[in-house]
């Protein structure tokens, strides 16, 4: 899965503002959500408890949740973390993958909500330019959480959160110069089961499709999951007006 930055025209920002929180989405647990500084937020999910040695179908995982955001601005990093009951970082290993969804905005490529972020195991710190890039959130909107865990470990971990830290440019500063929507693409689109039997030697999946709406790639950001078979990952454009 690939994740990037795409321009789009200012008014589907206005557009984005107005929106209604489906009773689905309001019905999910809130997430505790604390802003640690000007510009900085961490939301928590429930703690799970997590025995040495299990995959991620073994454990009970935190629930899928919600989180509100308690003040608007461009969203520039974020990162991913799993913490004890102290707030004492634990093995980043035991993250199998987190999902950000906004479920009142659409996907570039497919009809489905808006992955606002995704991070796996592999996925370490991710940030681009605050000066230039931002992804736009309002005061109030409301995003689904959803994570995985697993702890290939031999220590158990009875109390393990997901904590994710947002870094933002707040509301009304100058910068950043361009807003811009995250995207993503996977090789097994559209939706459905993505595992498949995987032959010896090189083998290839691939997927093609067009975006909903011109605009420009601004840049490309690898944030989504990799198999450990895999050995490259590639988007590429087969013409359009930015090839």
């Amino acid at each position: 899965m690939n994740t990037a930055f795409f321009l789009l025209p200012l008014w589907l920002f206005w557009l984005a503002g107005i929106r209604d929180v489906p009773p689905a989405v309001a019905a999910l647990p809130l997430a505790h959500v604390t802003e640690e500084r000007a510009g900085r937020l961490a939301a928590e999910l429930r703690s799970v408890n997590l025995p040495a040695h299990t995959m991620h179908h073994m454990v009970l995982q935190p629930p899928v949740s919600r989180i509100e955001i308690p003040s608007g601005g461009s969203v520039y990093g974020f990162q991913v973390e799993v913490v004890d009951g102290e707030g004492r970082a634990l093995p980043r290993t035991l993250i199998h993958h987190l999902n950000v969804i906004d479920p009142e905005a659409r996907e570039l490529f497919l009809p489905i909500s808006h992955r606002l972020l995704a991070a796996g195991t592999e996925t370490g710190d991710t940030k681009v330019p605050w000066l230039i890039f931002g992804h736009p959130v309002q005061a109030g909107q409301t995003l689904i959480v959803s994570a995985m865990l697993h702890n290939p470990t031999g220590q158990s971990y009875p109390d393990a959160r997901v904590r994710l830290v947002l870094d933002y440019t707040p509301t009304g500063r100058p910068w950043p110069f361009f807003q811009a929507y995250t995207w993503q693409m996977d090789v097994l689109f559209p939706v459905g089961n993505k595992s498949f039997d995987l032959p010896p030697g090189h083998s290839e999946r691939w997927w093609e499709g067009s975006p909903a709406i011109p605009g420009t790639v601004a840049t490309c950001i690898n944030t989504g999951r990799r198999s450990s078979f895999g050995t490259k990952r590639r988007a590429s454009s087969s013409g359009g007006p930015n090839p």
